[in-house]
Parts: C-alpha cells; structure tokens; sequence
C-alpha cells in the first residue's frame, strides 16, 4: 500500500519547484507534479544494482563475463531472490546475457556508495590540505597528481616533517 500523504507532499514540492523555475501557479504544475511524485513512490522499491562489494568475484567466470559483470553492461535486472542470495541478468552492449548468482550481502547499496564517496572526498581534502601546507613552507615542484608519497619525501628532503593529521 502507498501512503497518498507522502505522494502529495511530494507533488506539492514538485509543482512548487516548477513555479520557482519557469514561474506562473502552482495549480498550474500539479497535474505533471503528481505524475512524477506517483512514478517516484511506486517504483522506489524496486531493485537498483549499484555494482559489488571489493572483495568479491562471481566464481568461475571467464575474462569477457568478469568484464561484463564489472562493468560492461547495460542493464541488470532480478531474476530470482532467495533468503540469502539473487540471481542477477546482466545484459551486455552486444546483446547477450549472462545469470550470476550472488550473496545479497556482495551487493553495494546506496549507503555503502556514500561512504565510499566520502572516503574519497577526505582523502582529496587532506591532500589538499598536505600540499598546501607543503607550500606554505617553502616545498618545491609541487604538481596536481603528484602521489602522497612524493609530497612527503619532498617535505622531508628539506628537513621537516608534515603533521600527523595531513598524513
């Protein structure tokens, strides 16, 4: 069962957005802003692959299929849900498929993306921050893509030593 409320709510938000951007009534966005909030709610459960987990690989694929189920594909959709695991079709660009049976917990969901694209985000902000105080303290040569490491051989080639919280 859907909860109208939250359609509602979510078709006002809508159909107030569309009054912001391209002005007139809000009256006059409603009709399109319910379509899209009753699309949004009604097909939020359903299943989205957002690729697997690092550590693992479906077993006894050979080098096309691996490439196709790390990234080669157009589509994957739910065959079959078990308790523990689901088998997935991967569809490639050339048209041929392939099943893979896989753990549910190797799934990445949409909170592990996130923390993965955190992680990345501080990674980048401390380096930022490592070269520019590399900078702020007379280190030489500093370049975009350089490798932490090299930032921090050339900080101690000169005799300092970075912060620990940098490192």
């Amino acid at each position: 069962m859907f909860d109208l409320k939250l359609v509602a709510t979510k078709a006002w938000k809508v159909a107030r957005y569309g009054q912001s951007q391209f002005g007139g009534s809000v009256v006059s966005y409603l009709s399109d802003s319910f379509k899209i909030a009753w699309a949004e709610i009604k097909h939020q459960n359903d299943f989205r692959f957002n690729g697997f987990k690092s550590w693992f690989t479906p077993d006894a694929l050979t080098g096309d299929e691996l490439n196709l189920v790390c990234g080669g594909y157009v589509d994957v959709k739910l065959v079959t849900e078990t308790a523990k695991a689901v088998k997935l079709d991967f569809i490639s660009y050339q048209g041929w498929d392939l099943k893979v049976w896989a753990p549910k917990s190797a799934l990445m969901t949409a909170a592990d993306l996130k923390a993965n694209d955190d992680r990345k985000q501080n990674a980048f902000a401390k380096m930022d921050a490592l070269k520019s105080w590399a900078k702020d303290h007379g280190v030489k040569g500093l370049r975009a893509r350089m490798k932490k490491a090299t930032v921090i051989k050339k900080i101690n080639d000169l005799g300092l030593t970075a912060p620990a919280e940098l490192i």
